[in-house]
């Protein structure tokens, strides 16, 4: 230990954290309570994880059969950390455990930002920085929308920074990893790392601690290259074996229509040789966009942006998003922040690194300031942003006699029978291995939407259970008209829009 570091500094850190987790924690699980958590994604998650623990099989869920035969995660996205998170939701098989474990990452994720802070900054202006990076509004976001894996991305990445700055290449090639391990999209964030660490050397000690040699840096960054190009590889084989025949829905062909690249590896290509489309595309919802991204480096006061070689990967995942037609990559609230978060926090703490340091102690107490304002105006915690509903993420945990009705219902319901749900209520009965959720609206002409509806229809479970009053896709009603036409349920409970019907005698159940 450092003589002159203060045992103070480590305790606000410590105390940042564990406030942060508290706080989350309580807000995520009072939201679910609340019934403001959604089949896509925290029941996708629930029943994949219950389903491994109880029947066996690869992360298999109900909800997206008609996209994947095998009913696996892994047949949409290759997420072996998922793993890792296993042993912990044994100890407690409830979707409220994963809600505690994705608020404990995004909270532990500040400790390497501390640690950096430290090396570069100082003891104390380091536990600033990591208190201020805690308030960050996309960082809450992505805690604050139900469950995803890509939570796991800000702790990763952040490790996989420090560990490069200092020059621990084993230690960062780890991180590089456990961040490929998270999702398949990583890949090219960290093939993007790899040639800015390797240009930083070449231009100045920036996202590389100055002494590392030339050859080390060279071989650290081929290592994550050659790394990255094999786990894209390793991660397309596993999701064809569990996905053998890909839906052009899953393909993200929709997300890109207005750039006509039909997989988001085509954008740059595209971009490049179809200028005119590019033009067309960054301007498709321009207001948003722009809106986006101040929102994304205001927080730091735009101090990320002297920093271009830090920040180059998320500027690879942003520019990806804003060729896009597709909102939730270019708005607050959602887990594609997972991926831009840890980049502008490193820009912005190396950019105050280079400032005298009269300036950068103005500039800390400035950025903390800024912290807090964004927080106020933009966190989905903050009773300022009552009244947003760009994001699942800002809609509040206003439980009332409604919620407190639907609860008295499900406990009603066997845990082990089958159901028929709506998107909200899902997340609530998931933990069975015959719940099913009712899909989106079919009335856009989607085929894969059609195919889903079709599955749920032939498929009469025990129980069907819907709340027209807080219905999130508008599709509840219409199965409920089903469910009487068909001659095969008797309505049990009927209470305002809260309908239970229940399977008769001489029915089929899954």
């Amino acid at each position: 230990m450092n003589k002159g570091r203060r045992p103070d500094c480590r305790v606000l850190v410590y105390a940042s954290i564990l406030v942060y987790v508290i706080v989350l924690t309580g807000y995520t699980l009072a939201k679910h309570a609340a019934f403001k958590t959604y089949a896509w994604d925290l029941g996708i998650f629930g029943q994949s994880f219950w389903a491994t623990v109880n029947v066996g099989g690869v992360f298999r869920n109900n909800c997206e059969l008609h996209l994947v035969e095998s009913g696996s995660f892994f047949g949409v996205h290759f997420s072996p950390i998922l793993l890792l998170i296993l042993p912990l939701y044994v100890l407690r098989q409830d979707v409220t455990t994963l809600l505690a474990i994705q608020s404990l990452a995004l909270g532990l994720s500040a400790y390497p930002v501390y640690l950096m802070g430290r090396e570069c900054l100082g003891e104390r202006t380091g536990a600033v920085i990591a208190a201020t990076y805690l308030l960050n509004p996309g960082l809450h976001g992505v805690n604050c929308y139900d469950f995803h894996v890509q939570a796991m991305l800000p702790l990763t990445l952040n490790y996989l920074i420090l560990y490069t700055r200092r020059g621990q290449w084993a230690k960062a090639a780890a991180a590089a990893t456990l961040s490929l391990s998270v999702m398949e999209q990583v890949t090219h964030i960290v093939i993007v790392f790899a040639l800015a660490a390797l240009a930083s050397r070449l231009t100045g000690p920036r996202p590389v601690k100055p002494g590392a040699s030339h050859v080390k840096v060279l071989a650290f960054a081929a290592t994550l290259i050659i790394l990255s190009l094999t786990w894209g590889v390793l991660s397309a084989y596993v999701i064809h074996i569990y996905n053998p025949v890909v839906s052009e829905y899953l393909k993200a062909g929709r997300h890109f229509t207005v750039l006509g690249a039909e997989e988001p590896i085509e954008v740059p290509a595209q971009a490049i040789t179809q200028p005119h489309r590019a033009l067309e595309a960054l301007s498709y919802d321009a207001e948003k966009k722009v809106a986006y991204l101040l929102a994304i480096l205001s927080s730091s006061l735009f101090t990320s942006l002297a920093e271009p070689l830090v920040l180059a990967p998320a500027a690879a995942w942003l520019a990806v998003s804003l060729l896009s037609n597709y909102p939730p990559y270019y708005t607050l609230g959602f887990q594609y922040l997972a991926y831009v978060t840890p980049f502008t926090q490193a820009a912005a703490t190396i950019a105050l690194m280079r400032l005298r340091r009269v300036s950068r102690r103005r500039m800390a107490a400035a950025l903390a300031a800024a912290a807090v304002a964004s927080a106020l105006a933009l966190s989905p915690l903050s009773p300022m942003t009552d009244g947003f509903d760009i994001s699942p993420a800002y809609r509040k945990p206003d439980a009332g006699q409604g919620t407190r009705l639907l609860t008295e219902v499900l406990g009603k319901i066997p845990g082990d029978a089958s159901i028929l749900t709506q998107d909200n209520i899902f997340p609530h009965v998931c933990g069975r291995a015959d719940a099913y959720v009712i899909p989106p609206d079919t009335k856009q002409g989607s085929c894969a939407a059609y195919m889903a509806r079709q599955q749920v229809a032939a498929v009469h479970t025990e129980y069907v259970l819907v709340d027209l009053d807080t219905d999130p896709l508008g599709t509840a009603g219409e199965t409920a008209q089903a469910a009487e036409d068909t001659g095969l349920y008797r309505l049990v409970t009927s209470k305002g829009g809260l309908k239970l019907y229940r399977l008769e005698a001489g029915g089929t159940a899954p």
